[in-house]
């Protein structure tokens, strides 16, 4: 059997995965030393710095639950969860920090705090769990980094979105899903872990952002209206992809935009007519722009990249 990265072909989906692996130069082995350092971080506390320059899509951090509960979390699904747990677990759990300025935290204020949603789709969290390293990274709107639970939801995985350089301190976003909200919106939700985010779009390039994010909202709108003209949805896809970029997102909403512009173009290119063959190769090289994202931000094995390499097959698919 053969397989298709655009339009090279490949004995094998070893052979593809490693040439997909060179092309976006994530290096093909695990790291083997310890890439980050817990440092003050001005106005935050501490924060997780690199220690070496990190390449785009490694892995920074692999890390079990210490446990995790069904959402929403409540009293007695954590308390549940804490008796099993032995007593040096418990222990490792309480050293965490509750909400400011609570003096003395219960253990469901400490768990809400510090816990790790798993939303797959940005509709709802399905799982929460407590990754006591993980959750010591701090929170940027435009991270350059991103959690990927992994194994069934009972590990996360914090990938590097972007090449970061030793010193740099490494983000990631409480609230992923948040690619085309206002910054009062941003703000109430963040305010659930007790602090005002100072990222670039909520300080110095708030204003701008602001217009970015209302023409993305606008775009949404009309989008959503549409039934029957895809060249015109195709095209607001493409715009929304373009403002992704000068909002400096990367991932999730970056990815499934990808994805949902190249099925508007296989739809169009299964009509027929003159520009068939066209659309159909507009559709593959979106398809190949959602699997490499989805590659960089949850590895070669996750369900999401595998699901998107399935699309992007059905593209290639298309153009035989």
């Amino acid at each position: 059997m053969f397989f298709a990265h655009s339009r090279v072909w490949y004995r094998s989906e070893k052979e593809e995965e490693d040439f997909v692996f060179a092309k976006l130069r994530i290096p093909p082995n695990l790291p083997t030393t310890i890439l980050f350092a817990r440092r003050p971080s001005p106005g935050k506390g501490e924060g997780c710095f690199a220690t070496h320059n990190i390449p785009r899509g490694l892995p920074i951090l692999v890390e079990p639950a210490l446990f995790s509960v069904t959402a929403p979390s409540d009293e007695a699904k954590v308390r549940q969860a804490l008796g099993r747990l032995p007593q040096h677990q418990r222990d490792e759990f309480r050293q965490l920090s509750g909400p400011p300025p609570t003096q003395n935290p219960t253990d469901l204020q400490i768990f809400q705090t510090n816990s790790i949603g798993n939303d797959p789709t940005g509709n709802r969290v399905v799982r929460e769990g407590i990754f006591p390293q993980a959750s010591r990274f701090n929170h940027s709107c435009v991270p350059n980094a991103y959690f990927a639970w992994e194994n069934g939801a009972t590990s996360v995985t914090i990938y590097a979105l972007d090449e970061i350089s030793s010193g740099q301190e490494i983000f990631v976003s409480y609230i992923p899903w948040s690619g085309t909200w206002t910054w009062t919106r941003r703000r109430g939700e963040l305010n659930h872990w007790g602090f005002v985010c100072d990222c670039r779009i909520c300080q110095a390039d708030r204003a701008r952002s602001e217009e970015r994010r209302g023409a993305m909202r606008r775009l949404q709108t009309k989008i959503d209206g549409i039934t029957n003209r895809h060249d015109k949805k195709y095209l607001h896809f493409k715009s929304l992809i373009e403002y992704y970029d000068q909002e400096g997102l990367t991932y999730p909403q970056p990815a499934e935009t990808q994805g949902l512009a190249a099925r508007c173009a296989l739809t169009i290119s299964a009509q027929g007519g003159m520009d068939a063959a066209s659309w159909a190769k507009k559709a593959l090289i979106h398809a190949q722009q959602e699997l490499d994202l989805d590659i960089v931000a949850n590895g070669q094995n996750s369900p999401v990249m595998r699901r998107s390499k399935a699309s992007a097959r059905d593209m290639r698919k298309a153009q035989r």
